[in-house]
């Protein structure tokens, strides 16, 4: 069907509607800076995105041992893995050194992981020993009792179960990448 002008209507052209249109928008209102507490009922002038990635590195879930997967592919719990134990990282702290093959750091959920590893053996799936393979008493893990953070370290561990890599791991900007909006 064919538009075609009438009387009470006549056709304008593209560049008259678009004035139109225009003439009766308001002018938008310039950008402020307003801290979040006084921002209340305003809207953002653009979009707003996260500054960094979060987690901002890789970080254990869970309190237990940093470690190298692969050091604990063939752990049963007939043949459990000794690991050694050589160094810890509490959360908000930095790893000093890394993870050596055959060595794990002890680490608290929430702490960066040190280089090297690439998964967390919780520390409920492990058993604490001495230097002569003799669970320590008391100890953290499958032993029993609890250390707590920042006690004495234990000379070893064993791990009866092969540790994924990645597991008990999250992943830098697993929840949220830089620049990303959100």
């Amino acid at each position: 069907m064919a538009v075609t002008a009438s009387a009470e209507a006549p056709l304008r052209s593209v560049d008259e509607a678009i004035a139109d249109v225009l003439s009766a928008v308001e002018a938008p209102l310039e950008a402020e800076m307003r801290a979040p507490e006084a921002a209340l009922g305003r809207f953002l002038a653009a979009p707003a995105t996260a500054r960094t990635d979060l987690p901002p590195w890789d970080n254990s879930a869970m309190d237990g041992y940093a470690l190298r997967s692969g050091d604990t592919a063939h752990a049963t719990a007939a043949q459990p893995v000794l690991l050694r134990v050589s160094g810890e990282v509490r959360a908000g702290q930095a790893p000093e050194g890394s993870i050596a093959p055959g060595t794990a750091f002890r680490i608290a959920t929430g702490a960066m992981l040190p280089d090297g590893a690439d998964a967390v053996v919780p520390v409920e799936l492990t058993t604490a020993v001495d230097a002569k393979r003799a669970p320590v008493v008391g100890a953290e893990g499958r032993a029993g009792g609890v250390v707590h953070a920042g006690g004495p370290l234990p000379d070893g561990i064993l791990v009866s179960e092969a540790v994924p890599a990645g597991g008990s791991v999250r992943r830098r900007a697993s929840d949220l990448r830089a620049d990303t909006v959100v």
